[in-house]
């Protein structure tokens, strides 16, 4: 989870950071940064939203849904990584 400041909601946030590279690393073949949920301003990235029922007011609020925090975190991680699969697969 993700809080960009102490007034912001806390988003669930999977991130990303692909490269990949010729054997003899002179050529790159594949770079992206792939995001779910927090979408940091200014970066070049493929971003997923997150529901906004993955949102949390406070760190309190996170531990007392524990099970709804987890749910947000694990349904980003196989969008992300299919998000980098298909890519490759192009």
């Amino acid at each position: 989870y993700y809080c960009a400041a102490s007034n912001s909601e806390y988003i669930p946030t999977v991130r990303s950071s692909v490269r990949m590279v010729k054997p003899d690393g002179k050529q790159i073949l594949y770079q992206e940064q792939v995001t779910y949920g927090y979408e940091a301003g200014g970066q070049d990235a493929v971003t997923f939203p997150a529901d906004q029922k993955y949102f949390f007011d406070d760190f309190d609020a996170i531990t007392a849904k524990l099970d709804l925090a987890l749910e947000g975190i694990r349904i980003g991680v196989p969008i992300v990584a299919r998000q980098i699969a298909d890519d490759l697969r192009r």
